[in-house]
């Protein structure tokens, strides 16, 4: 029986931390070009549903925005998508899907926080009756993710033109010069919307993705070596390469209200 309980334990306690004691399990994107470049799969082109997750680590939350994600063109005026720190203003998150009249969520700019790790993630749905179905999430090591207080939430309308021939960016946009400006340990994106629940925990589980239905990419960023992150929803699809962002010592520590204890 006691066996049994030790088990049990160690299973709670590696659902609530990311292992590897010790490994690099961030990047840190810093200079301008630093970036995650992973492809153009269709898997993630065009997404209208989804949610975005990450943990992050930024040194800065002040203007101009700081890309958690972006899959658009450089210049940012025909088609794109993306989820952002500083997104027009300091100290905000910012999710932005382009449209004849974009789908945009936005937080106060008092929720992102610098020199801290925090959980952020968004979910969207163009098919929503609801612009208050557009939501953003943020939680830090032990409170879990909650909505903010928002500034914008709109569903928009119209046509987005493709952006399925464009590559997705990790810690920066395609031409670079939004790098995040700090470190991120973990990413994921779903076709689909996560609920609350889902997304806390996945915040707590952190090392791998909670779901694997409508999973498109999931990266523990740094666990793989120099030059490449591995997609754990789906092998070989959607692998990264990483150009410029190095491995860092700011390692994501344990996650999660309480830890158990043997």
């Amino acid at each position: 029986m006691r066996r049994v309980l030790c088990a049990v334990l160690l299973a709670v306690l590696a659902l609530g931390r990311v292992d590897g004691a010790g490994l690099p399990f961030s990047l840190s994107f810093t200079a301008s070009t630093d970036l995650v470049n992973i492809g153009s799969d269709a898997s993630i082109a065009n997404v209208g549903t989804g949610t975005m997750v990450a943990w992050a680590y930024p040194t800065s939350v002040a203007t101009p925005g700081k890309r958690i994600y972006q899959k658009g063109v450089s210049a940012l005026n025909s088609t794109y998508i993306y989820l952002s720190f500083a997104d027009g203003a300091s100290g905000n998150i910012g999710f932005n899907y382009k449209r004849t009249t974009d789908l945009i969520v936005t937080s106060a700019t008092t929720v992102a926080q610098a020199n801290q790790w925090q959980f952020v993630a968004a979910t969207w749905d163009v098919n929503a009756a609801a612009a208050t179905d557009q939501r953003l999430y943020y939680g830090t090591l032990t409170t879990p993710a909650s909505e903010p207080t928002y500034v914008t939430q709109q569903t928009g309308s119209g046509a987005h033109t493709s952006e399925s021939s464009i590559a997705g960016f990790i810690g920066n946009k395609s031409n670079g010069s939004n790098q995040l400006s700090g470190s991120m340990a973990i990413f994921g994106l779903w076709t689909r919307v996560l609920s609350q629940d889902e997304i806390r925990r996945q915040q707590f589980v952190a090392a791998r993705p909670v779901s694997l239905v409508n999973c498109a990419a999931f990266y523990v960023l740094a666990a793989n070596g120099t030059g490449r992150v591995l997609n754990q929803c789906t092998p070989s699809v959607n692998n990264g390469t990483i150009t410029g962002a190095r491995a860092t010592n700011a390692v994501l520590p344990f996650v999660g209200p309480r830890r158990p204890r043997l």
